[in-house]
């Protein structure tokens, strides 16, 4: 234990210290043990001092530890948001694969004329095809389609042309679709294919020497390519209303059983049909 003792006079030079004991004492004039005194509250208000500004920067550090983490929750939420969106953004198609049927006309531009002379064609019934499409993302796809239909035409003139033939034809097709509007209810398509195809004739006549009748019992088989477009219309979150038409052009003159200026046939198929899909992701 360390006592101070201030003390009015002594006969030697202060402060002194001896031991008494276990404690050790220290000997001092009044004088100075009040300037020790004054020494002691001034290291107490510097000690007060600093732990106040200790405590002061204990105090901002904590504040500037919840600023920085409200700042990360910020960015973080931040951060969320913007790949939420970009997850909604590149959602999953709704379904890979569809199927769909449509009914439809046909109409076959060749060499032999209608009595409308102008469109240089003739009118053909009873189209209709099936066809199945994967989606390959949310705007192309791939379409392979079976179609069948009557085409047939005459012409009551000195000639007597007239055919009827049953016509079958396969196409794969690439099928492009624009992003949606009107609510996500309406979009237009465009569809690039190519196809074979055969035509089975009942019937064709040709009453003129100059122009015979060509040998087609056994059929005509070609190729042909196809250009087209769409409009889809949305019923439900898994079908959809399909209006359209192709212009299919064929690497053959025979197609209306008749062959004269040698250049390929053409057919124009004008349709309204339902697409429905078959699962979603």
């Amino acid at each position: 234990m360390l006592s101070i003792l201030p003390l009015l006079s002594w006969s030697q030079s202060y402060p002194i210290q001896r031991i008494e004991g276990k404690d050790t004492v220290v000997v001092m004039t009044k004088k100075q043990g009040e300037d020790i005194n004054l020494l002691f509250d001034s290291l107490r208000k510097v000690n007060s001092s600093c732990s106040y500004k200790v405590d002061s920067l204990v105090k901002l550090k904590s504040l500037v530890d919840t600023l920085v983490f409200r700042d990360t929750l910020i960015q973080r939420d931040t951060i969320t948001k913007v790949v939420t969106k970009t997850i909604v953004k590149n959602e999953p198609i709704q379904s890979r694969w569809a199927v769909g049927l449509n009914v439809g006309a046909l109409s076959v531009i060749g060499d032999m004329t209608t009595s409308i002379s102008l469109l240089n064609q003739m009118i053909g019934t009873n189209g209709s095809s099936i066809f199945a499409i994967y989606k390959l993302d949310k705007n192309w796809g791939i379409r392979g389609q079976f179609l069948y239909g009557l085409i047939r035409g005459k012409k009551e003139d000195w000639l007597k042309q007239s055919f009827n033939a049953g016509y079958y034809s396969g196409q794969l097709s690439l099928v492009y679709n624009t992003p949606p509007i009107l609510k996500d209810k309406l979009e237009f398509g465009i569809v690039l294919g190519q196809g074979v195809s055969i035509s089975k004739y009942y019937r064709s006549t040709f009453n003129n020497p100059n122009y015979p009748t060509l040998p087609l019992r056994n059929g005509v088989y070609t190729v042909f390519n196809s250009i087209g477009g769409e409009i889809n219309f949305k019923l439900t979150e898994s079908s959809k209303l399909n209006v359209g038409t192709q212009l299919k052009t064929y690497f053959t003159d025979k197609l209306d059983a008749f062959q004269n200026t040698g250049e390929g046939d053409a057919m124009q198929y004008t349709y309204l049909g339902l697409v429905y899909f078959l699962n979603k992701n």
